[in-house]
């Protein structure tokens, strides 16, 4: 049986499920994924495991061209045409989209993941009513459709957008294979601050600038530093001329982007920080700090407030509210060392009680097996 996985990214595709691919590897089926080349410098070599095979396609990631979306319907249709899995998922909004569209007129069987509502669900403009609209049909083509949060699954259904008999929450998010990640266990008097994002406004840029000068000027020696890309081609995302004027105010570091995060984030000084309001699933880099044993600072906003106990192995803050993330962070700075250990080391028992990989792997399994009855 062949399997065929479809995104917008393919270091996103593979970063994020690359054990899913493997597994199904393993159990003899023929992976193959789906997804515009690499982009940023990205290493083909890195994010395309030798075991699947991997056929680029070109999109417009961001655009709104209808044009340049029927061009990439029409090559998904001719791809699937082609390859004849027996069964495709994809993931974030185009290929939910037309991936699933153009799976439904090849007659494949396929399932979506709603990874977060993301920019679509976030403005009243027309745009954005028909982003929706589209939505609607694309998951209309898929059998099931994996939600990572509450919110975003009562959001799905009380639109119409999917149905309830559709959705499938995946409540731990999209999972990690923990032995992965080691949590150190040593405590420390230093404090680091780190933002782990995209660089985009509604990830909290701003809020997380304006509380960093506070801490800045009243703790000069608690580094805060930023990590993630840059994506200028995203919809209000944050430029390189507004971070670069940051940093040289002295308020913030900026660490530049890694593919290989966990090894900056789980130094033993470092709480994490994301003050977003962007319309997250289940937030990648808030999973990855609990299992590194990292404390977590966040908002009380869905894909976010879901992975912090409030004052056990982090706390949560107001969204859009730079004084109330201020306060967080002071509260944070306040602790002891041991205090400090121990809320990591209860963002390890959270991750080990809910992010295992193999509690996502049983349910694509299941999925799969249905091809059989």
């Amino acid at each position: 049986m062949k399997i065929l996985f479809s995104d917008n990214s393919i270091f996103g595709l593979v970063n994020f499920r690359e054990p899913v691919f493997r597994y199904f590897n393993d159990q003899g089926y023929d992976v193959v994924l789906v997804a515009p080349n690499p982009v940023n410098g990205e290493d083909m070599a890195r994010v395309a495991p030798a075991y699947a095979k991997y056929i680029p396609v070109q999109m417009e990631r961001t655009g709104q061209n209808p044009l340049g979306d029927l061009m990439y319907l029409w090559r998904l249709f001719k791809i699937y045409r082609e390859e004849k899995p027996d069964y495709i998922f994809h993931y974030t909004i185009k290929p939910n989209i037309y991936g699933s569209i153009a799976a439904k007129l090849c007659g494949i069987r396929t399932s979506c993941m709603v990874a977060g509502l993301g920019y679509a669900f976030e403005n009243k403009g027309i745009k954005n009513r028909i982003a929706r609209w589209l939505y609607k049909v694309g998951l209309k083509c898929s059998e099931k459709v994996l939600v990572l949060n509450e919110s975003n699954v009562q959001e799905l259904i009380r639109s119409g957008i999917a149905k309830s008999e559709q959705v499938i929450l995946l409540s731990g998010g999209e999972g990690l294979v923990l032995g992965d990640y080691v949590c150190n266990g040593s405590a420390t008097a230093d404090v680091a601050f780190m933002m782990v994002a995209r660089m985009l406004y509604e990830k909290g840029y701003s809020e997380y600038v304006e509380a960093s000068a506070k801490i800045r000027k009243k703790y000069p020696e608690v580094r805060c530093c930023l990590l993630g890309p840059i994506d200028e081609l995203y919809p209000n995302a944050v430029s390189r001329d507004r971070i670069s004027r940051d940093v040289e105010s002295g308020v913030v570091e900026y660490l530049g982007f890694t593919s290989t995060p966990s090894e900056i984030m789980g130094e033993p000084s470092v709480a994490i920080v994301l003050p977003s309001y962007y319309h997250e699933g289940f937030n990648r880099a808030l999973m990855e700090s609990c299992a590194l044993g990292r404390p977590v600072i966040t908002t009380d906003f869905p894909g976010c407030k879901e992975l912090v106990e409030d004052g056990v192995n982090g706390y949560i803050c107001k969204k859009k509210d730079a004084e109330s993330l201020y306060q967080a962070m002071e509260r944070y700075i306040s602790l002891s060392p041991d205090e400090r250990l121990l809320m990591g080391v209860e963002g390890r028992r959270i991750a080990e009680k809910r992010f295992d990989i193999k509690d996502v792997i049983h349910i694509y399994e299941n999925i799969v097996r249905s091809l059989s009855i």
